[in-house]
């Protein structure tokens, strides 16, 4: 927000900082209302709605190099980004249903699973002249996992809406799911071993553009691939 320019010549971009940001305010409200269920204390569904009003919120600019006032012949053809205050409040407004279970009603050997799932819904109340970017109106998770004495296993999927705005009044994230996995093995009292995964089928993070009176167009297509952590806990 502060401090030195970053040129990204790849991207064609510009970091602009901006050192007057005001800082931000916020007064939250949120109410829940859960339900258990099952002899475990755990098993439960839930309702949770909240209600955020932010002053002064950082809003990130994305800029020409004429609207942005470049004299550089060099950067001509880069986008300028910088930040600033939101001149009116703004205020977020969520839902979440969320349930989770474990299934002791499986043979034994398979106790210990667990199922989760939650769907929220987020929209923000602006200024009429004001867009709000990065904004993802549906989002739906799930998580199933698996823990005894030694192992601990969890698969979790999570899938995106297209977003609101996003970097730019007319670019959007595209929909999609990514999944995750990550466990642990108990080798002994002091050694275990842990390991997690990103993005394990390696699906890709695409940014469309809308032009007026054309089909939405593949701005920017972004694959990092899985990311991968395996690691030794111990104990002394």
């Amino acid at each position: 927000i502060s401090g030195t320019r970053q040129i990204n010549d790849d991207a064609l971009q510009i970091n602009t900082p901006n050192p007057n940001l005001k800082p931000e305010r916020s007064k939250k409200v949120a109410a829940s209302l859960s339900y258990f269920f099952g002899g475990t204390g755990v098993n439960n569904l839930q309702v949770v709605a909240s209600r955020n009003r932010v002053t002064n919120k950082t809003l990130s600019q994305t800029l020409t190099s004429d609207e942005y006032g470049n004299t550089d012949p060099n950067y001509v053809d880069y986008e300028f980004i910088s930040f600033n205050s939101a001149p009116l409040p703004i205020t977020y407004n969520s839902m979440e249903y969320s349930y989770q279970q474990y299934l002791n009603f499986l043979p034994k050997f398979m106790h210990g699973t667990s199922l989760t799932a939650s769907y929220t819904r987020t929209y923000v109340e602006t200024p009429p002249s004001q867009v709000i970017l990065g904004v993802i109106p549906h989002t739906l998770k799930g998580t199933l996992g698996y823990r005894n004495t030694r192992v601990n296993f969890s698969f979790s999927t999570i899938w995106q809406d297209d977003s609101g705005p996003f970097q730019a009044a007319n670019r959007y994230q595209k929909r999609n799911v990514k999944c995750d996995l990550s466990g642990s093995i108990t080798l002994n009292e002091r050694l275990q071993l842990f390991f997690s995964g990103r993005n394990v089928f390696e699906e890709p993070h695409l940014l469309m553009e809308k032009s007026a009176g054309n089909p939405d167009v593949l701005f920017r297509y972004e694959n990092y691939g899985t990311n991968w952590t395996v690691g030794i806990k111990a104990n002394f």
